[in-house]
């Protein structure tokens, strides 16, 4: 018996934040991030008596000039359910699926 992903996606991390030509509800520019990708995650079943999934992270890229901590966030694809052969769908607008959480520590101040 062959184990199947549960899910797959990317790792990113915020490169850069900017502002965007969305207002709040203040009428100020709304401030959004650009990621850049690290790497693939695949999410594998549990193995027998554990509850979580097994993490699977490989990075293609680390930041560059990063002195502290980064924050890694991971957004999965949506999963297929008819064909999982078939590659994963394009992403969404903003370049990146769902994001499910992320895994670091936050620097606090720069």
């Amino acid at each position: 018996m062959s184990r199947q992903p549960i899910a797959r996606g990317r790792a990113v991390y915020v490169a850069e934040k900017y502002q965007s030509r969305e207002l709040d509800t203040n009428g100020q520019p709304k401030e959004k991030n650009r990621y850049a990708s690290l790497g693939r995650v695949t999410a594998w079943a549990p193995e027998p008596g554990q509850n979580m999934p097994n993490i699977t992270l490989q990075l293609d890229a680390v930041p560059v000039g990063v002195t502290g901590p980064v924050d890694i966030q991971l957004f999965w694809d949506e999963p297929q359910q008819q064909q999982p052969q078939q590659p994963a769908p394009a992403p969404q607008q903003g370049g990146y699926g769902q994001s499910y959480g992320s895994y670091g520590t936050h620097s606090g101040g720069r």
